[in-house]
């Protein structure tokens, strides 16, 4: 379903970033205070722009995706353009702080 933040695991993590033209990933941590304060920041974000596919993953449930990824601390916020990684944010962003890399992502993902 569109604006809604879909679970990945790392079998699945590969195919699901190839096939979205762009994807927002929330690494997160079920004990760390920040990851719960940014998750509903990050659902909303979800919801107001439905042409980005967000995903999030648990780094303790999913440690080798997380060491893949080169994930350090929680929550980290991936940001992916065609299937490769377009940048990576460590720490809780504020939603004016997302809403501009979205937007700074929409500005890339235009260009051909």
């Amino acid at each position: 379903m569109a604006g809604a933040v879909q679970p990945v695991t790392e079998s699945d993590f590969e195919a699901r970033i190839q096939q979205a033209h762009m994807a927002i990933v929330d690494a997160s941590a079920s004990w760390c205070a920040p990851c719960k304060v940014y998750a509903p920041i990050f659902e909303r974000a979800a919801g107001q722009h439905g042409d980005i596919a967000w995903m999030k993953f648990d780094v303790d449930e999913e440690p080798r995706l997380a060491q893949r990824l080169g994930i350090q601390s929680m929550p980290t916020t991936l940001f992916f353009l065609h299937g490769k990684l377009a940048g990576k944010v460590p720490g809780a962003l504020r939603p004016p702080q997302l809403e501009d890399l979205v937007q700074q992502l929409k500005g890339h993902g235009h260009h051909h």
